[in-house]
């Protein structure tokens, strides 16, 4: 294998599929999320993205304007912009600028070319706007702070004068690693810190006059697992304790009166990807009640004058929702086969019901509004050639019985019209507690590739998934790497029943709980004609000392780093000399989430095995290899990998 294979066909072949898709180079807004609109709805800002120059350089986000016509306008200044809120009273759009030396929260009239800057010590993570529209919560990480994995799972560097060759520093109060409160008084221009010293912040919104938070009493990303809820009153700089969680607090919003807040609790593996149930908190009385959302587990929750907007999941199912003050729940959209969201689905307040940006398998992201039995499109992002790359691809559930008779499914991506056995990739999602769903192919990496060669490619859904219950979800804990590992070698054994797969051509993939699981099959199993985990943990016990979130593994193996037995049982690298199936292991250098070491310590173990493997590092990358060049290239070496171990004449 080379290392740059850039001039091979494999990579022009992956480069030519996301050339259709994203139109490099010709002005085209290939993606738009992160939308905001006042309480009219009038006014819909959002970040919008495009590849400005070749499709290896980095798309570039940018601030948008999008019209009731379909017409979008640029804001002036918003380039790299991120995080856009419209204030309710819709006078003006705040937007964050990130920086060498920390960030910005820009504030734009949005009829004029005028804007403003107000630097921030740090990163701003999370914007929001008090119901007044006076007043601009932010939650602003140090510089030295970790970022989540679905963000990357790097630490933040500060440029800095000081010599290159001085340490890296780290102590247990974890200095420059704390996240705080700032607001910012639009009257006079002021910058205040919101909330004690010894407290972080997650997450924060405005209740009323105060501020409802997610908080740890230490920082790093491991202390988000154990956070709670609090509310600080900023006149008195205290706080007082709202509600400490048995899982983990997602995504919260208040009232503006300040009366009620909403939130998630969930059974969580990734900061960021919180879905499960939604709860009412009476802020006056302190008690807290489940709001009935008719099974749907829910990943977003936004408050909207006297109703809040909820998305989530019901198995494969994406809704949308609202909420009501009495607590009551109704259905604005409903799709088996759309969805919304890039990681999870999410959904934005409206005049006239939520707006969204839904996708499908074969369909770009459309920015929509959600209403009762309607979905009106109001700008659609697919390219003029997208549809035709995509064109022959099929979607659909397939479901089996696992072994103790639970109903496992998933979504089988294959060619339209095909019959009888065919090769096929077996895609482990992220997590454990993570979905797949029917996403953008754009979203899948070398799927669209596989299936043009003929290839079926499987995304399951084994206990652990979100989506399906909390019950489910906590299936997987204390037993990470067991049950859930039957559930996908079911899931094969199934699709070979079912004559949908050739025994002899089954590989698998994946990134993080993916990669996890798609080294430790292999030493289950030896019907894999080729692996390719990414980002994998392959050693819980080195995992533990060396991740951004020791808490992880413990919790999820219910067993202690240092004299647990599961640590070193599910463990694939402690296995290795059971796995035969020829492995490529990619890996970011700078993942701090995975370690990029894992991934070595499993290609030194198959290496002295005599199996047949490969290590790709990419020294740039964080988590999953999600940065550009290197996803193209992360896609054109599975799909290579394939390729070869499959045969093109037969099987192994």
């Amino acid at each position: 294998m080379k290392s740059d294979i850039r001039s091979e066909p494999h990579y022009s072949e992956i480069s030519a599929f996301y050339t259709a898709l994203y139109a490099p180079g010709s002005g085209h807004l290939h993606w738009g999320g992160d939308v905001s609109a006042d309480i009219t709805g009038e006014i819909i800002a959002f970040v919008g993205q495009r590849f400005e120059g070749k499709l290896e350089d980095a798309p570039r986000n940018a601030l948008y304007r999008a019209g009731a016509n379909g017409k979008v306008t640029p804001v002036a200044g918003g380039s790299d912009a991120m995080l856009p809120r419209v204030s309710p009273d819709g006078r003006h759009i705040a937007w964050v600028v990130p920086g060498n030396e920390g960030s910005a929260v820009r504030v734009a009239d949005p009829d004029t070319r005028g804007f403003r800057d107000h630097q921030v010590p740090g990163l701003i993570e999370t914007l929001a706007w008090s119901s007044d529209s006076v007043r601009l919560l932010m939650v602003v990480a140090d510089s030295g702070a970790d970022t989540a994995g679905i963000h990357g799972g790097q630490t933040m560097r500060a440029s800095s004068d000081l010599p290159d060759w001085l340490p890296e520093l780290s102590t247990p109060a974890g200095s420059g690693t704390w996240r705080r409160a700032w607001v910012l008084d639009m009257k006079n221009g002021s910058f205040r810190r919101a909330g004690p010293d010894n407290i972080n912040i997650w997450d924060a919104c405005w209740a009323g006059d105060r501020i409802a938070a997610v908080v740890s009493d230490l920082p790093g990303e491991g202390e988000w697992y154990r956070s709670f809820i609090v509310e600080i009153d900023m006149e008195a700089g205290s706080k007082r304790i709202l509600y400490r969680p048995i899982d983990q607090i997602g995504p919260l919003s208040a009232s503006p009166d300040g009366r009620w807040l909403l939130f998630v609790e969930a059974f969580c593996s990734d900061r960021g990807l919180a879905c499960g149930t939604l709860k009412r908190l009476d802020l006056s009385q302190g008690a807290v009640h489940e709001v009935d959302t008719n099974s749907v587990e829910v990943s977003h929750v936004e408050w909207a004058g006297n109703h809040a907007i909820f998305a989530g999941m019901h198995g494969l199912s994406t809704v949308v929702g609202r909420v009501k003050q009495d607590g009551s729940s109704t259905v604005l959209w409903r799709s088996d086969h759309e969805t919304c969201g890039e990681w999870l689905p999410w959904a934005r307040s409206h005049p006239a019901g939520a707006l969204i940006a839904v996708e499908s398998y074969g369909l770009a992201p459309r920015l929509a509004i959600a209403s009762p039995g309607a979905l009106t499109v109001l700008l659609d992002f697919g390219a003029p050639q997208a549809e035709v790359a995509n064109r022959g691809a099929a979607v659909r559930r397939v479901s089996w019985q696992a072994k103790d008779g639970r109903e496992i499914d998933g979504l089988l991506v294959e060619p339209e019209g095909l019959t009888g056995r065919a090769p096929m990739v077996v895609d482990i999602h992220g997590g454990p507690v993570w979905a797949s769903r029917p996403r953008w192919a754009a979203r899948t990496r070398a799927t669209p590739a596989m299936v043009a060669r003929g290839w079926r490619v499987l995304y399951p859904n084994p206990r652990g998934s979100s989506g399906y219950g909390q019950d489910f979800a906590r299936a997987v804990l204390g037993d990470m790497g067991g049950a859930d590992a039957a559930d996908l070698l079911a899931g094969i054994e199934a699709m070979v029943t079912m004559g949908v797969a050739d025994p002899a051509k089954i590989a698998c993939t994946g990134s993080s709980y993916g990669g996890f699981m798609s080294a430790l099959l292999p030493t289950l199993d030896q019907c894999f004609a080729a692996a390719a985990p990414i980002s994998p943990v392959v050693n819980w016990l080195s995992q533990h000392g060396t991740s951004q979130i020791p808490y992880f593994d413990e919790m999820f193996l219910a067993s202690s780093a240092y004299d647990g037995a599961l640590h070193f049982e599910r463990s694939p690298v402690m296995q290795a000399h059971r796995n035969v199936s020829p492995t490529l292991l990619l890996a970011g250098g700078l993942d701090r989430n995975t370690p990029a070491e894992q991934a070595r310590e499993y290609y030194t173990a198959l290496q002295a095995n005599g199996t047949d493997c490969a290590l790709l590092v990419y020294p740039t990358e964080g988590h999953s290899v999600r940065g550009w060049p290197a996803y193209l290239d992360s896609a054109a070496r599975i799909l290579s990998w394939f390729d070869l171990k499959f045969g093109r004449s037969g099987g192994r």
